[in-house]
């Protein structure tokens, strides 16, 4: 059964789409189907999710330009192109999300990176009670959707060492985490930002999830790098955003732990 809520039509238009920060190299695609909050598109040049980019669709004379973030990466090999071409669903960016992440105060307070090395992989299955004492010390730090929710910085207990990295984004309201559930986590991953050089691409961190007001506790899930915005360089226009997009390395089992959050 199709449980999208928007209806897709197929449609052979033309795309061209820019990565985020090169806008003088386009790319060219065919989009396969399109509806009013996305697209699918047909190329090679396969961005990874959580990917953010610009993109143009053309029809006839016709075009408009959106802000798009990929949702769906599908690389095929070479010798099934002709079965299952290779591709990316994409969601169209509102506007609302841009003018969040342009200007971040708006919607949430300012907040550090809280990174930390030295957690036992079994502090994922259940949060300790040190931990829940430490995420409930940041209650009244507050995160956005990607674009996107703002991690809060606090001290970490002590744990087995081991190469993973901490970050924490704790929702302010269940209302605020519904949505970045329903856009991003649903598919997936999420983003999460810092005031700091993220880790490199690749990397396998821990992201600690928490809702103000929850009766669930914070939950703690693996996920790996697979986009990253770094800081301007040299001032000026720049990045004002400065994180990163996960995937989780379980995504139906990160979308079933995090689905009691949703309960006040």
């Amino acid at each position: 059964m199709d449980r999208r809520r928007d209806r897709r039509w197929p449609r052979q238009l033309e795309v061209r789409f820019w990565r985020r920060g090169d806008y003088e190299h386009p790319h060219q695609a065919i989009a396969a189907n399109i509806s009013r909050t996305g697209v699918f598109v047909r190329t090679q040049s396969v961005l990874p999710s959580g990917a953010r980019l610009r993109v143009e669709v053309i029809h006839g004379r016709e075009s408009f330009v959106a802000e798009a973030v990929v949702v769906r990466a599908l690389k095929t090999p070479g010798h099934l192109q002709s079965v299952k071409p290779s591709g990316m669903g994409l969601r169209f960016l509102q506007s609302r999300e841009l003018v969040e992440e342009l200007l971040p105060g708006i919607t949430a307070h300012p907040a550090t990176e809280v990174y930390q090395e030295g957690f036992d992989d079994s502090a994922t299955a259940a949060p300790s009670a040190a931990a829940a004492t430490v995420a409930a010390a940041a209650a009244g730090a507050t995160s956005r959707p990607p674009a996107a929710p703002v991690a809060t910085p606090t001290a970490a207990p002590a744990a087995t060492l081991h190469d993973k990295r901490l970050f924490r984004i704790s929702y302010r309201s269940r209302d605020q985490f519904e949505q970045v559930f329903e856009r991003d986590i649903a598919t997936g991953g999420v983003f999460v930002p810092t005031t700091s050089p993220p880790p490199p691409l690749d990397s396998v961190v821990l992201v600690e999830v928490a809702v103000d007001g929850s009766a669930a506790p914070p939950i703690r899930l693996e996920a790996r790098v697979v986009h990253r915005v770094e800081p301007s360089s040299g001032g000026g226009s720049g990045n004002l955003l400065v994180g990163m997009g996960v995937q989780f390395t379980d995504p139906p089992g990160a979308v079933e732990r995090l689905r009691p959050l949703l309960v006040v």
